[in-house]
């Protein structure tokens, strides 16, 4: 699989939802205010069938930082 593709899957699916997070995220801090984030993920966060491996692996991630975030962010 070609690398820039690799590269615009991640971009897609795992910084693009990470950078809008993070500008509602500190919005939020610096106004004292709460707020819930829903992260979508798909079963590829869970599962890695054959020939997915890179979608599955954005997938992966984004669960990976929901994880921490919520942890994080309590």
């Amino acid at each position: 699989m070609p690398i820039d593709l690799v590269r615009r899957t991640f971009e897609t699916n795992l910084f693009a939802p990470l950078m809008l997070t993070q500008r509602f995220v500190a919005r939020w801090v610096a106004e004292k205010r709460p707020g819930k984030i829903v992260f979508c993920s798909s079963i590829g966060g869970l599962l890695t069938p054959a020939g997915f491996g890179v979608y599955a692996a954005t997938k992966h991630a984004l669960e990976a930082i929901a994880e921490a975030m919520q942890q994080e962010l309590a």
